[in-house]
């Protein structure tokens, strides 16, 4: 690596020329490798973007490259001028950019966005093949455009998926001229290597889609200031900003309908991994679009994530075989219903006639329950390792999901409003439970409370266990006074009054 370094060094008043491009990016490329090697994605994400961004430099300037024997370029034919160097060195820094966007989801305090980030780019990275046909090189064109969806250039990513949507045509139309020439067998074999790689193709523009939608969202919530006016343009995916409910709209109409094309490929009998996680997919849709909606319509569109995803886990998805994507659908489902509950909290903040206030606190409790089911489901599935000393640990992967599902579960048994007395109780020692239990893995871990104390459940738990600790020994104090008056009045006799 030392070496690597002084080659940097040594290239650096170098690296513009016509001899120096070429080893100066692939320094840079072998810099990157190495340190991805090692864990170091930000470093290697550094090296990467830096030999990026040498080439573009290069190519504004109208110098020729010379090629110099160095590390880097032994694997291309040698038959290749130097400007077919460069532009493969480029591709390929392009594609090492996609491929490490999975490593670079921070834990525990990755969003829902980012873990799907991570996992479409693992299910498209994992079967490098040499590009044989038109299919193939669209698909390497769509994986390079997921560095750019990433880093939230939705211009050049929209550039690379108009190129791959073209590649395919060309792609269907070859098979097409091709039909009379071919087997019937040789051509079934062809289209379904184009309906894979469409399929696979719809997944990127969904993917776009919805991080513009979340883009957007978190645009909106932060208050920033967007371009004055939003000019009206004719493609089904736009670049900009989106600013209301009918921009999202359109936006959220397109992407369901290119998933709703990929499951005609990814169908749940052949694919039931990659059908649940379309359908996550359009849950996360439903979920962006319902921001942009007011407040009294986003129930529906909880309703609606509610019903799809239900759909997959109850009657078609076997927990079993599926783990990984059933924790997914759980904690999608839970956080729908959780939201759904404080939706209708704050209806009940407004003046409402006593009868439909019963009917939404009937109605609270309902979702709040299945909310409940739905973390338990996903808490249960976990699997603690245990240490020398006897203490429960999650996983790093899990431990911020895990922690955040315990918080959610406390508040909302909180939120189940009952007049049984007894019940109440129950209730309240349940909420007590859950927040008891992040308090416990707090101080059973000094490791890992560093790292924890950013996040404002923590000190949050502490507060309400100190709080419910004291309303709960009153609540029982009560109920024990009212036995204790109710034994008197049962042993007293009263005389005859005749």
């Amino acid at each position: 690596m030392e070496c690597y370094h002084k080659c940097n060094e040594l290239l650096e008043d170098d690296e513009l020329t016509s001899k120096g491009i070429i080893p100066a990016i692939s320094v840079c490329k072998e810099l990157g490798l190495i340190y991805e090697q090692q864990d170091l994605y930000d470093v290697a994400k550094t090296f990467l973007i830096q030999a990026e961004n040498l080439y573009i430099k290069f190519t504004k300037v109208e110098l020729d490259p010379i090629v110099t024997p160095i590390i880097g370029i032994k694997e291309m034919q040698v038959d290749w001028c130097a400007k077919n160097i460069l532009d493969k060195l480029h591709i390929s820094i392009l594609y090492s950019l996609a491929k490490i966007c999975r490593n670079l989801v921070y834990k525990p305090a990755c969003t829902r966005e980012d873990t799907q980030s991570k996992e479409l780019c693992e299910d498209n990275m994992t079967n490098k093949k040499i590009m044989k046909n038109y299919a193939d090189w669209a698909v390497t064109v769509a994986k390079i455009s997921f560095h750019f969806i990433e880093e939230n250039q939705f211009s050049q990513a929209r550039y690379h998926l108009a190129v791959t949507s073209y590649i395919l045509r060309k792609y269907l139309k070859t098979l097409r001229e091709k039909h009379a020439t071919k087997t019937i067998e040789n051509f079934t074999v062809e289209y379904e290597h184009y309906n894979e790689a469409a399929a696979s193709i719809a997944k990127f523009w969904a993917k776009y889609g919805i991080t513009l939608l979340c883009s957007s969202r978190k645009r909106l919530i932060e208050g920033l200031q967007l371009e004055s006016e939003l000019k009206i343009v004719s493609s089904k995916f736009t670049d900009k900003y989106l600013l209301d409910f009918n921009s999202a709209k359109v936006l959220f109409w397109n992407v369901k309908e290119l998933l709703n094309n990929a499951k005609l490929h990814y169908t749940f009998e052949k694919h039931p991994s990659d059908y649940a996680s379309i359908t996550l997919l359009v849950s996360r849709a439903y979920d962006y679009l319902g921001s942009f909606e007011c407040e009294d319509k986003r129930i529906k569109m909880h309703e609606r994530r509610v019903e799809i995803l239900e759909e997959v886990i109850n009657s078609r998805l076997c927990p079993r075989d599926n783990q990984i994507i059933c924790r997914r659908i759980w904690i999608d489902l839970a956080e729908a219903y959780l939201t759904m509950v404080n939706l209708m909290e704050m209806r009940l903040q407004v003046f409402q006639p006593r009868l439909h206030q019963n009917w939404l606190m009937s109605k609270i409790e309902s979702r709040a329950k299945s909310s409940i089911k739905h973390y338990q489901s996903y808490l249960n599935s976990l699997e603690m390792s245990k240490s020398e000393s006897g203490v429960e640990s999650f996983s790093d992967d899990e431990l911020y999901i895990a922690l955040c599902a315990y918080n959610n579960l406390g508040a909302l048994y909180n939120k189940i409003v009952t007049f049984d007395i007894h019940q109440e109780i129950e209730y309240m020692q349940n909420s007590l439970d859950a927040y008891t239990f992040i308090v416990n893995y707090y101080n059973n871990h000094p490791e890992k409370q560093k790292e924890l104390e950013k996040y404002e459940f923590i000190k949050s738990s502490k507060e309400t266990v100190t709080r419910f600790s004291s309303a709960l020994e009153n609540c029982k104090k009560i109920i024990d006074d009212a036995k204790e008056i109710h034994t008197k009045f049962a042993n007293i006799s009263f005389s005859d009054p005749s």
